[in-house]
């Protein structure tokens, strides 16, 4: 039997061991790329922004960042209109850090992008397809 979210599960769980690979010398999982590649686009985020930007758990982000401002590369502060509203963001060093890990990152990217051919296009639609269409059904993303 044919189940889309058993192979997307099977895939994504291949394709994080994947680029856990290639970031490794960099010090971050994929998941801690991903929350710096946020903060590097953004200035002071809130966690509840974090979470809500990549769509994953409150302590799924919470152990992460917590990761990273323990190793110092991204700080929180409080929210200039509120003091008891705590923003993120990349500390120097972890700036230089993410941006170290990029052409690691980049590496990967090509990797999937030689190894997809012509279908890179359609596959990264399709799957973009798939996240939009639950998150706009309400009966599906609840």
């Amino acid at each position: 039997m044919k189940c889309l979210c058993a192979t997307m599960r099977r895939s994504s769980r291949l394709l994080t061991r994947y680029y856990e690979k290639e970031l490794r010398e960099s010090g971050l999982t994929p998941a801690q790329f991903e929350i710096m590649a946020v903060l590097s686009g953004r200035r002071k985020v809130s966690q509840s922004e974090l979470a809500e930007v990549l769509v994953v758990d409150q302590t799924t982000l919470s152990r992460n960042m917590g990761v990273l401002i323990t190793r110092g590369w991204i700080i929180g502060t409080g929210s200039s209109g509120d003091k008891r509203r705590v923003v993120y963001s990349l500390s120097g060093p972890g700036g230089k850090i993410f941006r170290a890990a990029v052409p690691r990152w980049e590496r990967a990217q090509k990797n999937m992008q030689r190894i997809l051919g012509g279908e890179w296009e359609t596959t990264w639609s399709s799957i973009e397809l798939i996240g939009e269409g639950v998150l706009r059904e309400p009966d599906l993303a609840d």
